[in-house]
């Protein structure tokens, strides 16, 4: 007799079950506009100090990934890197109250770089983003009040499980690999509220996405 399933694996049930095809032009619209209002705010902190770092750790990195606030390209994940943590700087991205944090730069730099690197179009990213908002949005209600409380960073905590959900779906991983990437992702979730004020408070958004690609990569080579 097999137990319950285990969270992890009812959200990887969930993940896998979206079908792409089903979503909402309504859906399809408020990604669209996430993604400008987190594009916008990423180009307007372009020259930032942490701009200038993170695209000098990443200088000599090539791949398929826009780098949002200027020009380049990158690796998917330099790119998550560099466009999370510009995109997070000057904390205007949107904002999720049962989150406490800011669900999109959690969410659209690692999608958008895995979508510019498997050539996946507008609605499959909007449905790979709807399943990780949900994802967010469902655990936020069950522990992010006590979470944020506590001195974690929810952006970057609870908002990693949601991207790799997200990237999980947008690449097409199966069940037990989905399963899998939120393991890793779980060993790897970090972000305190202490570093709020410095440079490290954006780094920790933009290592989110990072995290979650690595996850889905790691897990899907078993």
């Amino acid at each position: 007799m097999t137990g319950a399933p285990t969270a992890s694996e009812r959200i990887a049930d969930f993940v896998v079950t979206v079908d792409p095809a089903a979503t909402a032009e309504e859906t399809v619209h408020a990604v669209a506009r996430a993604f400008l209002d987190t594009f916008a705010v990423a180009v307007a902190a372009s020259g930032d100090p942490v701009d200038a770092v993170l695209r000098g750790y990443a200088t000599g990195s090539t791949g398929p990934a826009s780098l949002w606030a200027g020009t380049g390209t990158a690796t998917t994940e330099h790119a998550a890197l560099v466009n999370g943590a510009v995109g997070h700087v000057l904390d205007y991205d949107d904002v999720n109250s049962p989150m406490r944090g800011h669900p999109s730069i959690a969410l659209l730099p690692p999608l958008v770089a895995a979508a510019e690197a498997i050539g996946a179009d507008g609605r499959r990213l909007s449905a790979a983003y709807a399943v990780g908002f949900e994802v967010i949005v469902k655990l936020s209600r069950a522990c992010a009040l006590d979470h944020y409380a506590r001195g974690w960073h929810s952006t970057t905590t609870i908002g990693l499980l949601g991207a790799t959900a997200a990237v999980a779906h947008l690449t097409g991983l199966p069940r037990d690999a989905v399963r899998d990437a939120l393991g890793l992702s779980v060993a790897q979730a970090a972000g305190t509220r202490q570093n709020f004020g410095t440079m490290a408070k954006s780094f920790q958004a933009g290592a989110c996405g990072v995290a979650a690609l690595r996850s889905v990569a790691l897990a899907g080579e078993g």
